[in-house]
């Protein structure tokens, strides 16, 4: 499996996410879904999912975290607030194939639902965007924020993915721009 690509969409003021980002990052409730999706995920190792496994990052503030991953080229990050629709947009174009890896960045993004406004088409998906045939898609998690809560959902909101590729497409397009990025591997 090739690194997936990880994409955030959020309805949040920019008051609520200067407010999230000053937080320490919250540790994630166990019960809320991460078995379920854990048990129905098609990986390699059919390991068992435990309570110190599911885990958000071990820093300050939620704001170190997003600075951590920005420094991370080789991981085209890109962290966006749209100031006039109100959404953040935060994701990386390679950030990881590996189930352990995910595990504390979508604790971290599951961790803004009661900053963010009330917004069904809010989501966060980790997806295949680069190695897809753009008909087929390997998801390895998709969430859904519903009232105030995130949800693991597996079924595939084409609205979502369409959108979540459009945006992905824009800013592999500005990368490339300023720096085809297989040169951030030599």
């Amino acid at each position: 499996m090739e690194q997936s690509s990880v994409f955030a969409r959020i309805n949040i003021s920019k008051e609520k996410l200067n407010q999230f980002l000053k937080e320490k990052p919250a540790v994630p409730n166990f019960e809320d879904g991460w078995l379920d999706w854990w048990d129905n995920a098609e990986m390699y190792d059919d390991n068992t999912l435990t309570q110190k496994d599911v885990f958000n990052y071990d820093e300050k503030t939620n704001e170190k975290v997003v600075n951590f991953w920005m420094k991370k080229s080789r991981t085209i990050p890109f962290f966006d607030y749209d100031e006039k629709n109100g959404i953040w947009h935060f994701g990386m174009l390679l950030f990881s194939e590996n189930y352990n890896e995910i595990i504390p960045m979508l604790a971290f993004l599951r961790s803004i639902e009661t900053f963010r406004e009330k917004n069904d088409a809010d989501f966060i998906i980790v997806y295949d965007y680069f190695w897809s045939d753009g008909e087929t898609y390997d998801v390895m998690a998709f969430l859904k924020f519903q009232n105030s809560k995130s949800k693991f959902v597996s079924d595939l909101n084409n609205e979502s993915l369409t959108y979540a590729n459009k945006y992905l497409d824009v800013k592999y397009a500005e990368i490339e721009k300023r720096k085809p990025f297989w040169k951030n591997w030599f």
